[in-house]
């Protein structure tokens, strides 16, 4: 373990006996041939990682791929079955909804009784229970007994337990979905504030860890399928939701020009109408294999082209530029009719973009289902789209587009295409303008100093 490290996992297992029937747990304990009537079921095969002191590592994976069972042998509540687990600080988790409760106590009990199973005195409690009850806000309510709240209260008094205990090292296992928005946002605002002051944090969710983690790991089935950024964590596991499907043609993709199309007129029109200011410029990105690591999708569609047009130089923009976004799509047929019936979703592409800065943080994103086209891909097996962005104003920094082709409606569809991060721009700003993210327009209407 490095002297930097704050948690060390090594080769670490989990296995439970599984029996198809209760009686078949006594039957092997009493047999004397030492028959076994179990199967072996591995929650974690073999995982090692290590935790630096004051980095915020976020685990994904699907549903029963391990991340629970790791979590709770990382805060002590169960063992491994082999390997070795080494924390060196104060932990504070927050596990599944009402870990650590007595639904027949009152708040206030419990709030005694959870600091008494991480390890805290009454004395040490009694300082701290003003700041639980107020961070909670629940009211009245830390009087009765638990088994009266709803789930949104009990997570509001479990969360308000784990951060105000000062621990080294916080754990959150998918805990704040349960809360309303509001105290969502007061929670990750605790969580930012535990960040800067240096904690420790391990945070389970179902995927957007680049907006929070420092590292990212993936679990698949109980193994640890990766370690690295956050970014690339929450690409191998959209990976794993929209796995690649056998697309041989998409194996030998290549970039087509667009001349070869009616279409290639209208967009030659819009090159030379660009081309007439001498001080804008056109992006032409290709996607081809050597950025197909960082695609995922169930395959049958791909962007073959897209072109930027208004730009100040090949990748420059000023915040409230306008750009004209031009995209060639193609897909096949025959693929997106058998998805359709496997995934039982409305036989509609949908073909857009999205926009992250350099923190990871979505932006922006605009698509044609918004404004009300539809493509139907049984009629033709390739289209050309054009958007045409006034852009916020951004501030200065690298930005990130990301394009897609989706298959459904918005509020419902998976994904053919996502291509992440496949185009860089820079927004140039005078700074001295800038405060926060994005910048609005605003009048004064009146200043009375009288």
């Amino acid at each position: 373990m490095n002297d930097d490290s704050v948690i060390s996992i090594a080769n670490v297992s989990k296995i439970y006996k599984l029996y198809e029937r209760p009686l078949d747990r006594v039957k092997e304990a009493l047999n004397p041939f030492g028959k076994q009537y179990h199967y072996d079921f591995h929650a974690l095969k073999d995982v090692s990682f290590e935790v630096k002191k004051g980095e915020t590592l976020g685990i994904l994976g699907r549903n029963g791929s391990g991340k629970s069972t790791l979590l709770q042998i990382i805060a002590g509540v169960l063992w491994p079955t082999s390997g070795r687990v080494t924390v060196n600080g104060k932990v504070s988790a927050l596990l599944e909804l009402g870990t650590g409760f007595n639904p027949e106590f009152t708040g206030i009990q419990n709030i005694y009784f959870n600091g008494s199973i991480m390890g805290h005195s009454k004395s040490d409690m009694d300082r701290r229970l003003d700041d639980i009850i107020s961070f909670s806000e629940i009211g009245d309510f830390i009087k009765q007994p638990m088994k009266t709240y709803s789930s949104g209260m009990c997570i509001r008094l479990a969360f308000s337990c784990a951060v105000n205990i000062d621990p080294d090292i916080l754990i959150i296992d998918e805990a704040l979905a349960v809360g309303d928005i509001k105290f969502q946002k007061k929670c990750y605002d605790k969580m930012n504030a535990f960040k800067d002051s240096g904690k420790t944090i391990i945070w389970v969710t179902h995927g957007g860890i680049k907006d929070f983690a420092s590292r990212g790991m993936v679990l698949n089935n109980g193994r640890q399928i990766f370690v690295g950024s956050a970014e690339e964590a929450d690409l191998k596991y959209m990976k794993l939701l929209y796995p690649e499907k056998n697309e041989s043609q998409e194996d030998n993709e290549t970039s087509i020009t667009p001349e070869r199309t009616i279409e290639a007129e209208s967009n030659h029109k819009l090159e030379t109408q660009y081309s007439i200011e001498k001080e804008e410029y056109c992006l032409e990105i290709i996607p081809n294999k050597s950025n197909s690591d960082k695609s995922f999708g169930y395959g049958g569609a791909w962007i073959n082209w897209i072109k930027i047009y208004g730009l100040k130089e090949p990748n420059i923009f000023q915040r409230g530029d306008t750009l004209i976004f031009k995209i060639a799509a193609e897909w096949d047929k025959e693929r997106i009719k058998k998805i359709v019936n496997e995934e039982n979703l409305p036989n509609n592409l949908i073909v857009g973009c999205g926009c992250d800065n350099q923190k990871g943080i979505t932006m922006f994103g605009f698509n044609i289902y918004e404004k009300g086209y539809l493509i139907d891909p049984t009629k033709n097996s390739e289209g050309y789209i054009t958007f045409k962005i006034c852009l916020p104003n951004l501030k200065s920094g690298s930005y990130f587009i990301y394009p897609a082709i989706a298959l459904g409606t918005q509020e419902h569809h998976i994904q053919l295409r996502w291509y992440q991060n496949l185009i860089h721009l820079q927004c140039v700003s005078d700074p001295k303008y800038e405060f926060g993210e994005i910048k609005i327009d605003y009048d004064v209407n009146d200043v009375d100093c009288n």
